[in-house]
């Protein structure tokens, strides 16, 4: 009787994922130079806040009764309350058409007026928020030199190609903790300080960064009346963040102390600590509608934050609970505030969390929501790609109209 003969099967040749160019991040719609940016390139925790704020599920139109199948909430529905929907490559693919836009609707229109990114690095919050609010104003500020420089080329350089998506964008070179909306520096013949105009003459902020598109953006705003800072008042309708995370100490620590300066300041707290962001957004922040959006790591400075948050008087709205997979551990918090105008201690038990916009229809914040969001769908071990992963469906509607890097994992099983 003859042997049988046995074969061990070959296993699949993993699938050698395309080298990219680090110093570009390729966008749907544009391209973000981070040449500059040793501190903090595009990342996921980046891409994360800024679609999660995107999807504007708080703002008050989206809170209205009847308008619970806007398109704002119809998207976060099918990310966070229906994750397991097969991700539309086709839909993916077609760069014309979106899937998350304001209806033309009565009282749809006007928010947010203005926008506020704090650290903003390359630019890459404000530029994904100036594609989503095409009409919103936006101020862009970092300490970083390096980070102010690089977010100036992608300002000036995507404004240079036509598109509608820098030129209401405003950039400040300083700490947040320094910063004033109305700081201008003003003719020593006149008293008005509140105004970015003083005779139809262009002001410049104190904090100010000169960009090529001001030239024009600047008086086209002035012939609207409008400023390019909340100088009125001071105050911004959304503000976003993905701060530095890391609470180490520079002068004790000595991995810290001997990193370049400009990522020891993009990734550690010691020039921005949790209570010092959440007392920056508390006095810019517009009381009542205004919302504050930000992502963390945990344990800390999760706690930290949560901590700030709750002393100086905010509402957490949403917690967003990200992992790596869907079984795998938290690794970041997304998080959305609320500043109330009145302590929330001092508000009627039954009416704790309601509000009224500007038609005067009430609309309810509730309890904080609590969402799970995982960016893959399995663990590098498990993918049929080298250094790469199949992303979720979750991560792939919420950045559909934006990002185009996991249309290549159509066929991938993972």
């Amino acid at each position: 009787m003859s042997e049988i003969e046995t074969t061990t099967p070959t296993p699949p040749t993993p699938v050698e994922k395309k080298k990219r160019n680090k110093g570009q991040f390729v966008f749907k719609e544009y391209i973000i130079n981070q040449e500059l940016s040793i501190g903090q390139k595009v990342g996921t925790d980046a891409l994360l806040v800024a679609g999660y704020t995107c999807i504007s599920k708080y703002k008050p139109y989206n809170l209205l009764k009847g308008n619970e199948n806007s398109k704002n909430n119809q998207l976060n529905k099918l990310v966070f309350e229906e994750p397991d929907t097969p991700y539309d490559y086709n839909q993916g693919k077609n760069h014309n058409e979106i899937i998350n836009y304001d209806e033309e609707e009565e009282g749809n229109e006007n928010w947010p007026k203005y926008i506020l990114d704090i650290g903003t690095g390359t630019n890459v919050l404000s530029i994904m928020m100036g594609q989503r609010f095409r009409k919103s104003i936006i101020n862009s500020i970092d300490i970083d030199d390096s980070a102010i420089a690089q977010a100036k080329i992608n300002i000036d350089t995507i404004f240079k190609q036509g598109k509608s998506i820098t030129d209401r964008n405003y950039l400040f070179h300083t700490a947040i903790q320094d910063f004033k909306p109305n700081n201008f520096i003003i003719p020593t013949n006149n008293d008005n300080k509140d105004d970015d105009s003083v005779n139809n003459v262009i002001l410049k902020h104190v904090h100010g960064i000169d960009l090529e598109k001001n030239e024009i953006t600047i008086p086209l705003l002035l012939k609207q009346g409008k400023s390019y800072t909340p100088s009125v008042d001071g105050y911004y309708d959304l503000i976003i963040s993905a701060p530095p995370y890391f609470p180490t100490d520079p002068v004790n620590d000595l991995v810290v102390s001997n990193m370049q300066e400009n990522r020891r300041v993009a990734r550690h707290t010691h020039t921005l600590t949790m209570d010092d962001l959440v007392q920056s957004v508390k006095r810019l922040l517009r009381p009542d509608i205004g919302l504050f959006t930000t992502i963390v790591s945990v344990p800390d400075p999760a706690i930290d934050l949560e901590l700030a948050a709750q002393n100086h008087g905010f509402i957490c709205l949403e917690i967003i609970d990200v992992s790596d997979t869907p079984q795998s551990k938290i690794i970041r918090k997304m998080y959305t505030f609320k500043l109330p105008s009145i302590s929330v201690n001092n508000q009627n038990n039954n009416n704790n969390n309601n509000n009224k916009n500007e038609n005067n229809k009430t609309f309810t914040y509730g309890e904080t929501v609590k969402r799970n969001f995982a960016i893959y769908e399995t663990s590098i071990k498990e993918s049929t790609i080298r250094n790469h992963r199949k992303h979720s469906n979750q991560y792939k509607w919420m950045l559909n109209d934006f990002c185009n890097h996991f249309l290549k994992e159509e066929f991938l099983t993972k």
